[in-house]
Parts: structure tokens; C-alpha cells; sequence
């Protein structure tokens, strides 16, 4: 079997079901995994409709995040169906049957590649890069506060080449080898949202591969849709992020005393601008 698309929900059915009936009949997905990741509402009692040859869906034990729901989807991918390739997307996303070919054609023609996605078009009709290189703890630190966001140089992507390598693709939509993702153990469940591909890029590039985007091909992405419904609080986006960085830190890279010491005060100082910035945000309007 070629690929089958691991589609993680939660408390979101009606976003998933659009995309389920918009997949459902291409050629180029054998099969399709959706995950509820245990959510609060009916999702799982509605999406269960879908349920055929091709759509199988199932319930995580619980709602650990991103990496653990997608972990369970693609446990059960491995074991039921031995695919070749694994496609991970999230619910918010639009995207092409031939760009799924164009995707698997790239990592059949390119051994070295762990895995592919493609540029990102946002809902205002603009292009942004599929990923970006990891960045250093100095640039971590930098970018922790919300007026260094505002006048941090915007990443450029040369969308005239036909690809360009990348040691992390955005976890939104990607396609990997179902070989190299048992191989590196999967997504890492102690990140319950955020980093997540952060650290699957640090470990493929560990086992000498790399990850590649194709500028030639496109997918839509309603950002952070699911994310916004389930967390609207600023503050407690940040902590996530910097509970997923904090691990990236202390079992990738293991910085060392002094610059983890620096973070949890910057986390601090950082988490009180956001949530005074929020506040500031509701009194004015």
C-alpha cells in the first residue's frame, strides 16, 4: 500500500468533515486514519459516519495533544495497512489529489528525503515557506518577546526553486516515509502542542536525511483554526510552546545550566507580556 492520510480532530467535526468529503475520493490516498482525540463534544459519534473501506475512524485514550493523537494514528496505520508513505494533515487544510502524486513521485525519485510538503497559501491568497531551519537558543530567546515578533525579519523563501531543503517542515501537512518515522520513534508525546516538528526535524537529520518543500505545488491553510477554537487565551498558547521548547532543550540539545536558567526567567517575563497585552487588547475594545 502507498499512503495513507492521518487526520487528527478535536472538538472540531465540522472542519474534518469538510475535508473527509473532500479527500475521499482520490486516487492517490489508499486510505484514511481519522483520529479523535478524544474530544468533549459528538465529534467522534459524528465522524464515525464516514466509516467505510477506505475511512477507518478511531478514539485516542485520551487528549494528549498534536504528537500523541497523530502518534495513535499512525500506529494504527503501520500495523493495519504497512503503508509506504504517511501523510499527516491537519483538518484546516485544502489540498490537491495531484499534488499527493507530485509528493509521493519526489520521495520514490529521492532516497535521501525523509519526507516533503509543499508551499503554504494562507487565507489571504498569499504564499508563505513550508518550513524553516532550527534555530539557535540565542535566536529562541530573541523571538520570546512580542516587539522583537514585530520588527524580526520575515523569512524569505525563493518560491522560484523547485525545492527547497529544510530542517523542519510544518507539522499543518507533510508526507514522510512510514520507515523513517518508526525508525526515529515518532513524534515526541512529552510536546502536547507546538515544537512537535522542531524535534521530528532534529532526529531525521540525525539519521543523515533531510526534508524538502516543493514550491511548485500548494496547499491552503485557515491557520491555527482548530488550535483558536480550543485555546484562545494568548498566554496559555505560550506556555505550550515554551513546555514543548523546554524539551527540546533539556533532551535534544541539553543546554546547558546557565541558558536554562535564562529561559525560565524569559518564559516568566515573556508569559506576563502576553497576558497583559491580552488585557490591554480587551479594555480597548
Amino acid at each position: 500500500m502507498d499512503n495513507v492520510v492521518i487526520i487528527l480532530n478535536y472538538n472540531d467535526y465540522k472542519t474534518t468533515n469538510n475535508l473527509i468529503n473532500q479527500i475521499k475520493n482520490y486516487s492517490e490516498i489508499d486510505k484514511i486514519v481519522v483520529v479523535d482525540n478524544k474530544s468533549t463534544n459528538d465529534s467522534f459519534k459524528i465522524l464515525k459516519k464516514h466509516i467505510s473501506k477506505k475511512i477507518h475512524v478511531i478514539e485516542s485514550e485520551d487528549n494528549k495533544g498534536y504528537a500523541y493523537g497523530n502518534n495513535v494514528g499512525i500506529k494504527y496505520a503501520i500495523e493495519k495497512f504497512n503503508p509506504e508513505y504517511i501523510t499527516i494533515t491537519n483538518p484546516d487544510i485544502v489540498f490537491e489529489n495531484s499534488t499527493i502524486m507530485e509528493m509521493k513521485k519526489f520521495l520514490k525519485q529521492n532516497l535521501s528525503v525523509a519526507a516533503v510538503n509543499t508551499k503554504i497559501k494562507n487565507i489571504n491568497g498569499q504564499y508563505e515557506p513550508g518550513g524553516t531551519n532550527i534555530p539557535s537558543v540565542k535566536e529562541d530567546f530573541k523571538s520570546m518577546f512580542l516587539l522583537n515578533e514585530v520588527f524580526r525579519k520575515k523569512e524569505v523563501s525563493d518560491f522560484n526553486k523547485e525545492y527547497i531543503n529544510y530542517q523542519i517542515l510544518f507539522g499543518c501537512f507533510f508526507m514522510i516515509r512510514s520507515k523513517v518515522i518508526e525508525q526515529i520513534g515518532m513524534f515526541d508525546e512529552r510536546t502536547f502542542l507546538f515544537g512537535e516538528e522542531r524535534i521530528l526535524g532534529y532526529k531525521i537529520k540525525s539519521i543523515g536525511m533531510r526534508q524538502v518543500t516543493l514550491n511548485n505545488f500548494e496547499c491552503i491553510h485557515e491557520h491555527s483554526k482548530s488550535i483558536n477554537k480550543n485555546i484562545s487565551n494568548l498566554a496559555s498558547k505560550y506556555k505550550i510552546l515554551y513546555d514543548s521548547r523546554l524539551v527540546y532543550y533539556k533532551e535534544y540539545i541539553n543546554i546547558n545550566k546557565l541558558s536554562l536558567y535564562m529561559f525560565y526567567i524569559l518564559r516568566f517575563m515573556s508569559l506576563g507580556e502576553k497576558y497583559i497585552y491580552a488585557l490591554a487588547k480587551k479594555l480597548i475594545h
